[in-house]
């Protein structure tokens, strides 16, 4: 019979991290982006100068070079990883905490 406590234990366990992943989520889609957002003028100015530094150059004759930026990370970046893993957690085929109590 102890096997089957803590099996419902673990059950309680996965039960809360679903439930505190929902949350979460919720929160985070109501309460919207806790980042500091660049403005439109500003996204669209560097849109423009990038284009029309690639245009010159391409007029020269010049090669380019494609410059990819590595997203920062920032909180909404972190509470998104947080909140799948949160979701993922009890759902793990592979969980050894389940493995072990059944």
């Amino acid at each position: 019979m102890a096997k089957q406590g803590s099996k419902i234990g673990f059950i309680g366990i996965g039960f809360g991290f679903g439930s505190v992943a929902l949350l979460l989520a919720l929160v985070h889609f109501w309460a919207g982006s806790f980042s500091p957002q660049p403005t439109v003028e500003q996204t669209v100015a560097e849109k423009a100068v990038a284009i029309k530094k690639a245009t010159l150059a391409a007029l020269k004759g010049e090669k380019t070079e494609i410059k990819n930026k590595e997203a920062p990370w920032d909180t909404d970046r972190v509470l998104y990883i947080i909140t799948a893993l949160l979701g993922g957690l009890p759902h793990c085929p592979n969980n050894f905490l389940y493995d072990s109590l059944i």
